[in-house]
């Protein structure tokens, strides 16, 4: 994919549309719009792929390090500048990214992770969901690039806690012949609160 033409200044124009009003300062107008403009392009996308049996991949990158892309920042803190998730549905507001599958049992609390001392196959293998706003999202380039051919989802990462998603959340995945859907068991930090410290999340 040549960088250097039509597809980055399509970035860069989007982007520059949207960085005024960031951090909460969208109007309604904005929110609505952005909403009007992914939602139809993503379920489009998800459909297709589920019906020609493609695979969910995708790469997320924060559109403000760009320049980051393809190294990784191993000393860096917080969440990185650019990763892969599944892209496995759409929601009222936006997009789902599935970070990881972990196993949660129910205890006397709520739901919480599988610890070692619960039988392996209690509980159930939940998929954790990244809740990403279609606000949030400035430009996608469905075919990948000489690193991934995965489609790139670029992304302001100034929602929750820095990141790109609105919420995290542990979802049980459900299908009905060639319909699939994920359904909410609990948030993360539900779970995480349930949770014996130091378990593993599933998530950085």
């Amino acid at each position: 994919m040549d960088f250097g033409g039509s597809f980055l200044y399509r970035l860069l124009k989007d982007l520059l549309k949207w960085v005024k009003g960031r951090k909460g300062n969208l109007s309604p107008a904005d929110r609505l719009a952005a909403r009007e403009k992914w939602k139809p392009v993503f379920e489009e996308k998800i459909a297709e792929r589920r019906r020609d049996g493609l695979r969910s991949d995708v790469v997320v990158r924060d559109v403000k390090r760009l320049d980051q892309y393809p190294n990784t920042q191993e000393s860096e803190r917080g969440i990185s500048a650019w990763f892969k998730v599944g892209l496995v549905g759409t929601y009222h507001k936006g997009v789902m990214v599935q970070l990881n599958w972990i196993g949660i049992v129910s205890g006397e609390k709520g739901w919480r992770l599988r610890g070692p001392k619960d039988p392996k196959n209690s509980g159930l293998t939940a998929a954790l969901i990244g809740y990403v706003p279609y606000e949030n999202i400035v430009s996608v380039d469905w075919e990948g690039d000489e690193y991934y051919s995965h489609a790139q989802i670029f992304c302001h990462f100034d929602a929750r806690q820095g990141e790109p998603y609105e919420k995290l959340a542990y979802c049980e995945r459900k299908q009905d012949r060639h319909v699939e859907w994920y359904s909410e068991i609990a948030t993360y930090e539900e779970i995480k609160k349930n949770s014996r410290h130091g378990e593993k999340h599933g998530y950085a």
